[in-house]
């Protein structure tokens, strides 16, 4: 009898030091077992659905029976996956979350792996289908952040494409990249909308009264400037009016190359030299050249600008704590921020002054040129910028960026603005 018992003591003491063993190695090792977006475990565990910021479930299903309910509309952010072509987007870059290893393991040990809690990310579902919408048929993207806490409440990239379909070898051979995530991936001249950085540097500086002329002359490169004859008294007209003449002739006397680049590089992935020739510096000041952002990225400036100088994220789940960043000091913050309104009330972005009357809106347009086949032309257009109720309550930012354009950016992205402001104020008052 007591031989007996020993046994089952000594079976059962085994088991559970095979069990801990596993249950301890598993974790361990997950890195290497969920990293790879080859590794064919993330293709067969079960996952998680995935739900907006209001709760609504956006993706749902496990494996060939995995459903996007909103498609197109959240297929750059959501992303896909599949064994043939990998993964992208939350899927891909939360994968080993989705699959949550504590439930693996127990999966990997023959339980029911039943449906666990769903991951929630940040999108407002309401804002995003409202930003789809009002980009429509052209390319372009556009990302809107709570710039307190760097959260994305919307991102959207034009075109985009249906992840249920799984038309992935047809998608491929599209020449308008419809699997390229522009809102973070694209990288763009941003134009005017980079004299803000000037001007940051011009911050302090004494006023000028200057006198805008017919060109402006760099080498054997003649700029033309928006607004000759017109006499500028402040910095804060030459931005809210985006005189190009004005922020090249103080860029290059007042703002060194090094000084500029640095600022830049703050908000930028792709890095200036310290080292500029003065001809691309002169297009560097005018967002043109090598300056190169993503909607992202421009939607960050506008948000470290509205949070008094602190960039805040990027964030896409709910919970996770931000890279935060003391940039800009509060005082040039400000200062710019009114500069920013200054554009809605007289400037480029009068537009939208309207909205002026619900609350508080700043921005910075930019259009830069696109050199086409046999000479021609055509712009890139942006307009980024911030919103927020009386008190600064509810702030968020935003960036618009079109490709393509025969317009200007106060023409090709106001009305999409709008209709994104539209709802802000609609749906995001206390």
């Amino acid at each position: 009898m007591n031989k007996a018992k020993l046994c089952i003591f000594f079976f059962f003491l085994a088991c559970s030091i095979v069990f801990i063993i596993k249950f301890i190695s598993f974790p361990l090792s997950r890195e290497k077992v969920y990293s790879s977006e080859h590794n064919i475990r993330n293709y067969k565990d079960p996952r998680a659905n995935i739900v907006g910021r209001n709760g609504i479930a956006l993706v749902v299903g496990n494996g060939t029976e995995r459903k996007y309910r909103f498609g197109r509309i959240t297929s750059h952010f959501i992303g896909f996956y599949d064994p043939r072509l990998g993964m992208s987007g939350i899927e891909g870059d939360y994968s080993q979350r989705l699959i949550d290893n504590n439930r693996a393991s127990l999966y990997y040990f023959g339980g029911s792996g039943e449906d666990k809690a769903p991951l929630k990310v940040t999108i407002d579902i309401g804002l995003q289908k409202v930003c789809d919408e009002a980009l429509g048929g052209l390319v372009g993207a556009i990302v809107v952040l709570d710039p307190t806490t760097g959260e994305i409440l919307s991102l959207i990239s034009h075109p985009n494409f249906d992840p249920n379909k799984k038309d992935w070898k047809e998608l491929q051979k599209r020449g308008d990249a419809p699997l390229l995530n522009r809102a973070t991936k694209g990288f763009y001249n941003p134009g005017s909308l980079w004299k803000t950085i000037v001007a940051l540097n011009l911050l302090g500086k004494k006023e000028i009264t200057y006198v805008s002329p017919v060109s402006y002359t760099v080498g054997d490169k003649k700029f033309k400037c928006n607004h000759p004859g017109t006499r500028i008294n402040s910095l804060a007209d030459a931005y809210a009016y985006s005189d190009n003449c004005y922020f090249l002739h103080r860029g290059l006397t007042e703002v060194s190359v090094n000084d500029f680049a640095r600022t830049s590089n703050q908000f930028m992935s792709r890095e200036l030299p310290a080292t500029l020739k003065k001809i691309d510096y002169a297009f560097s000041i005018i967002g043109q050249g090598p300056v190169l952002v993503s909607p992202l990225q421009e939607s960050l400036l506008a948000g470290t600008i509205i949070n008094d100088g602190r960039m805040q994220g990027p964030v896409s789940v709910k919970g996770e704590k931000s890279e935060q960043r003391d940039i800009i000091s509060k005082s040039s913050a400000l200062s710019l921020q009114q500069m920013m309104v200054g554009v809605v009330k007289k400037g480029t972005g009068r537009k939208l002054s309207n909205f002026l009357k619900q609350g508080v809106v700043g921005l910075k347009t930019g259009t830069a040129e696109k050199d086409l086949k046999k000479g021609k032309k055509i712009n890139i257009t942006s307009m980024a910028g911030f919103a927020y109720f009386k008190g600064k309550k509810n702030p968020v930012s935003f960036a618009v960026v079109v490709e393509d354009s025969r317009l200007l950016a106060a023409n090709q992205c106001s009305p999409i603005v709008a209709k994104i402001l539209n709802y802000y104020f609609s749906h995001y008052k206390e």
